[in-house]
């Protein structure tokens, strides 16, 4: 006869890391980066007359589906500033002033690597 011990133990320390690993968890962490992004996207939008595109940046999580994994989006609210693609790419009769994929750019490594650590905070500290 084999006799396993410590499996009760196991199975709850498996079971902590699904908690930590679960949508609700990594959705935390993921919107915390979005607003990273969202804020030095509005910190490099150009300053114009209404103040519309410097207020229109957004971080938000997007609707939990089971079969997929957590999305946060930083983005423009359209609504707002409609214009925010005729400023970042310019047009005929007015130049680019690029804001949006310069802000993403600066903060793409610092943003995947808080992910990261914040991710391996919640695993360390379930096991």
């Amino acid at each position: 006869m084999i006799k396993i011990e410590g499996l009760d133990v196991f199975a709850a320390k498996v079971n902590d890391l699904v908690k930590a690993t679960d949508n609700k968890h990594v959705g935390e962490i993921i919107i915390k980066q979005a607003e990273v992004i969202r804020d030095r996207i509005q910190q490099k939008a150009p300053q114009g007359p209404t103040g519309n595109l410097k207020r229109s940046p957004i971080a938000k999580l997007m609707p939990d589906k089971s079969n997929y994994p957590v999305i946060a989006i930083a983005g423009i609210d359209r609504k707002i500033a409609p214009h925010a693609g005729l400023v970042e790419f310019g047009t005929s009769r007015a130049p680019a002033h690029p804001f949006f994929r310069p802000a993403v750019d600066e903060c793409s490594g610092k943003v995947m690597d808080g992910i990261k650590d914040d991710l391996k905070k919640n695993i360390e500290k379930a096991v």
